[in-house]
């Protein structure tokens, strides 16, 4: 097997302070005691999604997540461990039913609606921590931004935007030539192929890596897990720091129907997913959406589209299976606070955006 397949198994323990995650938990029984099907949506897959999974079957919930992931090395072991989960309960091995998406699809006529698009959820943000060459904006994680204006460094820069742009309209031309060859049956830009059953998709999947949606279901427990990676016709390097929406339409843009009990982001163009949310308002009345890693700086113009009953949740430094997060001298937000001199504590500053929606949908 190549080796750019080999990474960590999933063991369910996410990568943020315990209380942050139960806080998240909590949000998901309390739905659940409601005596309806929680559906969760994640952006940005991982010990998450097993957590979730393994929260649900022990608890017997009737519960449904969509977790979209855009890394394709890691997307095979990602499904091998969902699939262990379910094997674990019962002796009898889910069916897993994989879709291949055909898209984007863009009619004439789609053309400006689709770049609007791109401009309503871009991370302004995001740009210019690119151009700088900064991956952050504040001192974080070891890091030290240089806000000097360099001109070699923003000329390099700008040329991997330039190349990213072009993937992004060769993405755009494509639609369009793909709407003269498959037919939508619904207003959304792609359209999934009827389900492959497949036995060992670990092995398939290594070897026909394309985007699409795999699905499993047991008992009341449905799992989607969508492979939605970058655009790399023009730039095949990697990602730019978080991502921009050019680099990820897909990803952000996942045909989606559904309102949702519980939205948790902690991917990439976390700022673009955001500002999805609040637009297509996705959230179910009284739904909750949770934010990781919050005390990033860019993510405050995505924040500011939710009204003042927002929160924050700062960490324990404490995982659930035991690891500290942070070791000392990690930096911002792995701080001190407190409320004298001597009376201090350690914690990671608004580790969790935490929002609460509260307006009425006719779907709830």
């Amino acid at each position: 097997m190549n080796s750019q397949y080999k990474i960590k198994p999933l063991d369910g323990s996410p990568l943020m302070s315990d209380n942050c995650w139960n806080a998240i938990i909590t949000a998901i029984k309390e739905r659940s005691a409601k005596g309806k099907e929680v559906i969760c949506l994640e952006w940005g897959s991982g010990n998450s999604t097993i957590n979730l999974i393994r929260t649900a079957l022990d608890a017997k919930m009737n519960f449904k997540i969509i977790s979209v992931d855009h890394e394709t090395a890691f997307f095979p072991w990602l499904a091998k461990s969902v699939f262990n989960e379910f094997c674990k309960k019962k002796d009898e091995k889910p069916i897993l039913a994989w879709h291949l998406l055909r898209g984007p699809i863009i009619s004439f006529s789609k053309i400006g609606e689709v770049l609007l698009e791109r401009n309503v959820l871009k991370s302004s943000s995001l740009y210019w921590q690119i151009i700088l060459g900064n991956k952050r904006l504040q001192y974080v994680e070891k890091y030290q931004p240089n806000f000097n204006f360099y001109l070699v460094k923003i000329t390099k820069q700008l040329i991997k935007l330039i190349m990213i742009e072009f993937d992004y309209w060769f993405w755009v031309t494509k639609g369009v030539i793909y709407n003269f060859f498959f037919k939508k049956s619904s207003n959304s830009n792609y359209v999934l192929s009827e389900p492959i059953i497949i036995r060992d998709f670990f092995d398939y999947f290594t070897k026909n890596h394309n985007p699409g949606c795999l699905k499993i279901k047991q008992d009341n427990v449905t799992v989607e897990l969508w492979h939605l990676p970058m655009l790399q016709s023009f730039w095949r390097y990697g990602l730019l720091f978080d991502g921009p929406i050019t680099q990820l339409p897909d990803y952000v843009n996942i045909p989606i129907k559904e309102n949702f009990d519980i939205i948790f982001i902690d991917g990439r163009a976390r700022v673009s997913c955001i500002k999805r949310v609040s637009r297509d308002k996705l959230l179910k009345n009284g739904g909750w959406l949770f934010v990781h890693d919050a005390f990033r700086s860019e993510m405050g113009e995505a924040f500011q589209m939710f009204n003042q009953t927002y929160q924050f949740i700062n960490g324990s430094n404490r995982t659930l299976n035991g690891q500290r997060r942070c070791d000392d001298g990690f930096g911002f937000p792995f701080i001190k606070t407190g409320n004298s001199l001597t009376d201090f504590n350690q914690e990671i500053v608004q580790e969790l955006f935490v929002y609460q929606n509260n307006y009425k949908d006719q779907n709830d």
